[in-house]
């Protein structure tokens, strides 16, 4: 959280640069003074920071990614328009793009630059529409993958590309009831039902089409995550517990891709 009159979040917060960076960013103090007005784009009103660079000789040279928003379902229309979405600036924390009209003042997750088939391309998943989208140097949207937003089960945290490019990991979530052997290694007696389910799949970046998935179901129990007394129990097994809560996941020797 920074420091302006509402909270705004950066759930992508991404300083690309050669190596190491020491520095600190954060927003001006008051909300109304506090985003970039621009005479050329009046639709973009792009958060201003304050910079204290504590160690310039270790600041490498680079780019900002900054992904802001203010809830975490941003309605359309919303009078905070224009800064909401994905942002890059310079070293010095100068605004050189915003894609926040591109994407409609929504959230977006997962800003980031990505290798995509040998080629370095700004990469993105957004909320709403749990899509992943890919963005050109030309800052127009080169692909759009259809496929992550009509499987219905991708969550925007995590779209990483991996072999290349050829292939994308991304998180995945469903929900259905535990079995009764899940729920009674919780020493539970009582009704749970609508548990969240997490896992990941591996996608071909051509088709967009699973060459892998893996979800936690029947693999990992409920009694394998954070568990508190009884009445905590009882309100996470009334629907709706995302035990795993998975952020990411990505190769390993475990996981070749």
């Amino acid at each position: 959280m920074f420091g302006l009159d509402i909270p705004i979040y950066f759930p992508t917060a991404f300083y690309l640069g050669l190596l190491s960076y020491s520095g600190l960013a954060r927003a001006t103090e008051n909300y109304s003074t506090g985003l970039g007005h621009y005479r050329t784009r009046p639709d973009i009103k792009a958060p201003l920071f304050n910079v204290e660079v504590y160690s310039k000789d270790a600041l490498s040279p680079g780019y900002w990614f900054l992904a802001p928003y203010q809830t975490l379902i941003q309605p359309p229309g919303a009078p905070d328009d224009g800064w909401v979405g994905p942002a890059i600036y310079s070293g010095d924390v100068e605004l050189v793009w915003s894609g926040a009209p591109m994407f409609g003042s929504r959230n977006v997750e997962e800003f980031q630059m990505s290798d995509v088939k040998g080629e370095q391309l700004i990469t993105l998943m957004q909320q709403q529409e749990h899509a992943g989208f890919i963005v050109n140097n030309n800052y127009t949207i080169h692909t759009r993958a259809e496929q992550v937003e009509s499987s219905g089960n991708t969550n925007t945290h995590e779209f990483n590309f991996v072999n290349g490019g050829t292939e994308t990991i991304v998180v995945t979530s469903h929900r259905q009831d535990p079995t009764p052997e899940m729920v009674e290694a919780l020493q539970w007696d009582g009704e749970c039902r609508d548990i969240v389910f997490d896992g990941f799949a591996v996608l071909d970046t051509k088709s967009w089409q699973p060459k892998f998935e893996w979800d936690s179901f029947g693999r990992i129990g409920l009694d394998e995550s954070t568990l508190g007394n009884a009445s905590t129990t009882e309100k996470k097994c009334s629907g709706g517990w995302d035990y795993m809560c998975d952020q990411t996941a990505t190769c390993s020797a475990a996981l070749p891709c």
